[in-house]
């Protein structure tokens, strides 16, 4: 059995995550060779093997189904927002070729979806029941631990500050990742408490980002939130380890993979009270409804005041991510592939 593993080119970083993990997984477990492709379709797509099984890492490559010529297909499904959210929280260069290409997916041999949420949306979209598995992503054990080697974090980002705290938000600029409602708990609670600075890991360079920018503005918080584009995996497990809480109150997640890396790393969650967010978190979370801006901040606030509350979580935090380990996820992994293979 060999597998293609096809990632997707353009900026998405959760999939390009999503892909490293895969690789983590098959080495020295089944041979493979990894591609990038654009989401458009184009020439077909080369395989050194005669009868591959091509396992397309991104639903949002569903255009490059037609371009390959032989072997059987897995893809996954991260989610559908692209045609179940608004259109505003969405480019359209990714929901146009999603949307023009769904029967496509419909036509592959299996295919993964990251979540129990994510599956149901498949279903509603006509993908055959019997072709979906559920397999979560993985999140290097390796990387994202509890970390005391902070110098290199401190040296990198001298606006960063041994005597603060920290809340922080692992998140894309998209309007679905609902950062503003972030920014606007967070304004209530900087009043209250100086000691405490918002770490914002993004790129402010997208749909959502000139608002984000104008949010910090109009709250007089230039000083208090620091916004972090292009982090490597290193920094951000120290991120983590430095952090007060993960603070990922979206709109919508497919599974939501900022929950495992803070949980790996020893760091409490606040979280979504929906989609795959709520699903990945289970139990060790606390969860809050994305929409409520009182709600967020009034919770944000006892979350950091309450030291118990907080090991709490850190400890089932901690046991929840061990259900996303590497010897689970690549048993179900491993498992798709040989049903696709044995078809």
């Amino acid at each position: 059995m060999h597998v293609n593993l096809v990632g997707i080119s353009e900026d998405v970083k959760s999939h390009r995550i999503y892909m490293d993990g895969l690789a983590a997984l098959l080495s020295g477990f089944v041979t493979f060779d990894t591609f990038s492709s654009s989401m458009e379709s184009g020439q077909v797509l080369p395989s050194k093997n005669n009868n591959p099984i091509w396992h397309l890492t991104s639903q949002f490559l569903a255009p490059r189904i037609q371009d390959i010529a032989q072997g059987k297909i897995v893809m996954t499904g991260h989610d559908l927002f692209p045609l179940t959210v608004a259109r505003a929280f969405i480019e359209d260069r990714y929901s146009d070729p999603l949307r023009l290409h769904l029967s496509d997916l419909r036509t592959v041999d299996e295919v993964i979806a990251v979540s129990d949420y994510s599956r149901r949306e498949l279903l509603d979209f006509g993908v055959d029941d019997q072709k979906i598995s559920v397999v979560p992503p993985y999140v290097d054990e390796k990387t994202f631990r509890p970390r005391t080697d902070t110098n290199p974090l401190f040296e990198k980002y001298p606006q960063l500050s041994r005597q603060k705290k920290y809340v922080l938000t692992v998140a894309s600029i998209w309007e679905r990742k609902n950062l503003l409602r972030m920014i606007m708990a967070f304004s209530h609670l900087a009043r209250k408490k100086p000691d405490v600075d918002y770490i914002l890991v993004t790129d402010p360079i997208g749909p959502g980002g000139h608002e984000v920018k104008f949010a910090v503005r109009h709250f007089g918080l230039e000083d208090r939130i620091h916004v972090i584009p292009n982090v490597t995996n290193e920094n951000l497990a120290r991120l983590y380890s430095i952090s007060s809480c993960l603070f990922f109150v979206t709109l919508a997640e497919g599974f939501g993979i900022p929950i495992i890396e803070s949980m790996l790393s020893g760091c409490p969650v606040m979280g979504s009270r929906n989609s795959g967010s709520q699903e990945t978190a289970g139990n060790a979370a606390l969860l809050v409804n994305p929409n409520n801006v009182e709600e967020i901040a009034g919770n944000l606030e006892a979350l950091l005041e309450n030291q118990t509350l907080r090991e709490s979580l850190r400890s089932m935090g901690y046991a929840r991510a061990k259900l996303f380990s590497a010897d689970v996820v690549r048993k179900k992994l491993l498992q798709v592939y040989q049903r696709t293979d044995s078809a």
